[in-house]
């Protein structure tokens, strides 16, 4: 899934995958042109926390949600 925050004229991307290969749960995140940072995760509950905490500290720092996420059809658990 890939979801997308705006903030004034700043856009901020972070997408969520599995890695069939490591068989880990992956966040992406990346601002404009920036390099990208990326967190792995092993347990799913570990993952989902994850994604709640993150909302929240996005939502704490007036990012704001630019419509509902993307579902990437490559890269996901089957």
């Amino acid at each position: 899934m890939l979801w997308s925050y705006l903030r004034g004229g700043d856009v901020f991307h972070v997408e969520a995958t599995f890695d069939k290969t490591t068989h880990e749960f992956v966040l992406r995140f990346r601002m404009g042109d920036q390099n990208e940072r990326i967190e792995r995760f092993n347990d799913e509950i570990a993952f989902r926390a994850r994604l709640e905490t993150l909302d929240e500290e996005l939502t704490a720092q007036s990012w704001g949600s630019s419509g509902p996420p993307v579902i990437l059809k490559d890269g996901w658990k089957l």
